[in-house]
């Protein structure tokens, strides 16, 4: 199945019937019965996961969290990681497909470079191992207000793109022939599935970090054709990003001028037509002397 699919519900999860939505036992048995393909049933579990709950922005900001257990979840409609994990893990083995809980750290836009502590799943399907992550793929925090956005990017990644942001406390659930250190993991550049699924390569830095007099030069390489549009903003500023020089077509040169000493971050976006509509894919932290 090619990553990364539509961002389309399955129909099965839209059309659920409201006497068994919520039971866990009858969902699993209605898709096991009424999906044949085994991936097309992870993503019809995925799907229900990452549609029908929401995340709990205001217990995460608080950091007291409610009970994660699989009733609780489905009884509230309400999650952090945690939650999310659990019910993906338990719909998923009710529809007759083998799943774990898999629990480590992550990286993401805003947070510490550190990163934090964060749930997801791994899925077998055929003697192959898939990673999902149904919390990631079902909105968006902003403090602690959630928007609901379904997406696919986080559904069946390959090992190596996911291994960007998530970090499983056991490496084999890197599912990569050389795991990663946690050294490794933290230097890589801060690219989000959709950089990949653009066909974009960062060639230059190939770190998430760099240190720079005055301006910083960057170098992508478009495979796919996609626009690149890139700016920089003073970390902790209101202010709108100033935009950086792009220059070239296939190899694009960036070059970011910034205004002063101090931490900037360096947003990456990319876009298929030159003046439509672009979505963030990659960052990069500049401080500046």
């Amino acid at each position: 199945m090619a990553w990364p699919q539509a961002p389309t519900l399955h129909p099965l999860v839209t059309s659920m019937p409201a006497e068994i939505d919520g039971n866990i036992r009858a969902m699993g048995e209605m898709l096991q019965r009424r999906v044949a393909d085994p991936l097309e049933r992870v993503k019809a579990v995925h799907d229900y996961v990452a549609d029908r709950i929401a995340y709990d922005g205001e217990s995460y900001v608080a950091h007291r969290y409610p009970p994660q257990d699989v009733a609780t979840v489905m009884s509230t409609r309400k999650a952090v990681c945690a939650g999310y994990a659990a019910v993906f893990r338990e719909l998923a083995q009710a529809a007759g497909l083998e799943a774990v809980f898999v629990g480590g750290d992550v990286r993401k836009e805003g947070g510490t470079m550190a990163g934090e502590g964060h749930a997801w799943n791994a899925v077998r399907v055929w003697q192959r191992w898939y990673l999902v992550d149904t919390t990631w793929d079902s909105g968006d925090l902003d403090g602690s207000r959630f928007t609901k956005k379904y997406r696919t990017d986080y559904l069946m990644t390959p090992p190596e793109i996911l291994g960007h942001s998530h970090l499983p406390d056991d490496e084999r659930w890197q599912l990569r022939d050389r795991p990663l250190s946690r050294g490794e993991f933290l230097r890589q550049p801060q690219l989000q599935p959709g950089f990949f699924a653009a066909g974009l390569v960062l060639e230059q830095p190939d770190r998430p970090q760099v240190d720079v007099q005055g301006e910083l030069s960057l170098r992508v390489r478009s495979t796919r054709g996609r626009f690149v549009l890139v700016d920089q903003s003073r970390v902790g500023s209101t202010s709108p990003g100033q935009r950086c020089t792009v220059t070239g077509r296939e190899v694009l040169d960036v070059t970011c001028r910034f205004p002063g000493p101090g931490a900037y971050k360096v947003n990456i976006f990319a876009g298929e037509q030159q003046y439509g509509s672009y979505d963030g894919v990659a960052a990069v932290d500049a401080n500046v002397r």
